[in-house]
C-alpha cells in the first residue's frame, strides 16, 4: 500500500530543479514548486501572408504549409497553430510553427521566407522572439534626426575654383646645408593675377608642408597625376602615396618595394603599379 504524503512533504533534489521538477518546471519556495516560464522562443516561427480561408479548407490550408516548412527541421507535437477570427471563422492569415530545434526555426526563417505559395501570397517568416518588438512600434512614422554631412575630402575641388584656373605641379632642387633637397610644390596657373615677375604664373597650393614638419619628403621619386587630376600619386621605395583634397591630404598606400610605373584606369577606380629590373633588361638582346 502506497503511502499517502502532502505536497509539503515531498523533497526536492537538485536535479529535479534543474529539469523542471517532475516535468512541472521550477524550483522550492516555502516547500512547493514554482513554476518557471520558458521565455526561450528561439524555435519557433511566425509565418505570415497566407491565405484567409473558411473553415471548409483549413484543414488543407494547414497540410499544405505543414508539409513545406515541415521540410526545414522537424515541428514539435501540438507545435503547428493557425489562428482564426470572425464569424463565421476564418484563418487570420498567419501561423505560428514550433521546431525541436533552433536550427529549424532558422533554416525556416532563411529559406523559407519570401517563399512564393500561390500567385497572390508570399510568406513571410519572423521569429517570434522579435514579436514584441513589432507590437511596440510606434503606429505613426518618426524619421531619424538627421546627421550632419561630413565630407573628408573633394577630389574634385579643383573644379570649384571661382576664376577657373588649372593647377600644375613642379619638381625642383635647390640647395641647402650644402646639400641638394629636392621640393615637391603644387600652384595655381594664373597668369593674368599677378603682377610680380616673380610671382608670375603661380600661386602656391601645397608644398608638402605637413611632412616636412614630420621631417619627411612628400615623395622620394617622382609624380603623376590620374587622368582627371582627382588624384595625385607619389613615388616611393616602398611603393605609392595617393592624395586629393583641397589640401591633399593622404587617402591611400599601395605597398609596391622599388615600384617603377603605374597606370590608372581611365575613370581613375582602379591602379595598377609595375616594377622591373633594368640591369637585366640591359643584358638583353633585341
Amino acid at each position: 500500500m502506497a503511502d499517502s504524503k502532502d505536497a509539503k512533504d515531498v523533497k526536492y533534489s537538485e536535479a529535479d530543479a534543474e529539469d523542471g521538477g517532475s516535468g512541472s518546471g521550477g524550483t522550492l519556495v516555502n516547500g512547493e514548486a514554482k513554476v518557471v516560464l520558458n521565455e526561450d522562443f528561439r524555435n519557433i516561427v511566425i509565418v505570415d501572408n497566407i491565405p484567409q480561408v473558411p473553415m471548409e479548407k483549413y484543414q488543407k490550408l494547414c497540410e499544405v504549409i505543414r508539409k513545406i516548412y515541415g521540410l526545414y527541421g522537424k515541428i514539435v507535437p501540438e507545435g503547428f497553430f493557425v489562428p482564426t477570427e470572425g464569424t463565421p471563422p476564418k484563418t487570420s492569415g498567419y501561423v505560428f510553427i514550433e521546431y525541436e530545434t533552433v536550427e529549424g526555426a532558422e533554416r525556416a526563417l532563411n529559406e523559407g521566407d519570401n517563399k512564393p505559395l500561390d500567385a497572390t501570397h508570399v510568406m513571410r517568416v519572423t521569429r517570434y522572439a522579435d514579436f514584441d518588438k513589432y507590437i511596440s512600434m510606434a503606429d505613426e512614422y518618426v524619421p531619424p534626426p538627421k546627421a550632419d554631412l561630413e565630407v573628408k575630402f573633394n577630389p574634385n575641388g579643383w573644379l570649384l575654383d571661382k576664376e577657373g584656373r588649372d593647377q600644375f605641379l613642379l619638381r625642383f632642387s635647390q640647395v641647402e646645408h650644402r646639400q641638394n633637397k629636392h621640393e615637391t610644390h603644387i600652384f595655381w596657373s594664373d597668369p593674368l593675377n599677378r603682377p610680380s615677375l616673380a610671382d608670375a604664373c603661380r600661386e602656391s597650393v601645397y608644398d608638402g608642408g605637413r611632412e616636412k614638419a614630420r621631417g619627411k619628403a612628400w615623395t622620394e621619386l617622382y609624380t603623376q597625376w590620374s587622368p582627371r587630376g582627382s588624384y595625385l600619386a607619389t613615388f616611393h621605395v616602398q611603393g605609392i602615396v595617393l592624395w586629393a583634397g583641397d589640401d591633399f591630404q593622404k587617402i591611400g598606400r599601395f605597398a609596391h618595394p622599388n615600384v617603377k610605373n603605374i597606370d590608372f584606369s581611365p575613370c581613375e577606380k582602379y591602379l595598377v603599379t609595375c616594377t622591373y629590373d633594368t640591369r637585366a633588361m640591359k643584358h638583353e638582346k633585341v
